[in-house]
């Protein structure tokens, strides 16, 4: 699925911007035609790979200045609340979104070498979007 490089940006008004103009309307247009043809769909997960080789994508909107997991997934749960509208609340129940985690080494590999730096802040995890698109899903049930 192209998303439009935008999603990518670091920056957050940028990417928000192709978020919502771009990929966010091909996933609903998708999703859509999936229950269409597959009514008896439980689950529709959509994976959001990397625009770069080796690297697993970090949404702008996951890398605010925010030290913890939970306050990050609480950021992200309230923008992905602002930018992923979705009327169709069989689409609410069914789709889920994943951050495809890269193939390249991870910091468990470079454990006790010289290469190995701690971080201050916790580490990042890209299940994070799907716990955070989760949890926005669950406050917009409420909503309604």
């Amino acid at each position: 699925m192209e998303a439009g490089r935008g999603i990518y940006n670091v920056d957050l008004e940028v990417m928000a911007y192709w978020w919502r103009r771009v990929f966010w309307p091909i996933v609903i247009d998708m999703s859509t035609k999936l229950l269409g043809r597959y009514p008896n769909l439980e689950a529709l997960t959509f994976p959001i790979k990397s625009d770069q080789v080796g690297v697993t994508w970090r949404p702008a909107f996951l890398a605010a200045q925010q030290k913890t997991k939970e306050h990050r997934i609480a950021f992200a749960s309230r923008w992905l609340a602002i930018n992923c509208p979705m009327k169709d609340e069989r689409i609410r129940q069914v789709l889920h979104l994943e951050i495809m985690p890269s193939t390249s080494l991870s910091k468990e590999d470079f454990e006790g070498s010289r290469l190995y730096i701690m971080d201050e802040e916790d580490e990042w995890d890209g299940a994070e979007l799907a716990e955070a698109f989760q949890e926005m899903k669950n406050y917009l049930t409420r909503q309604t």
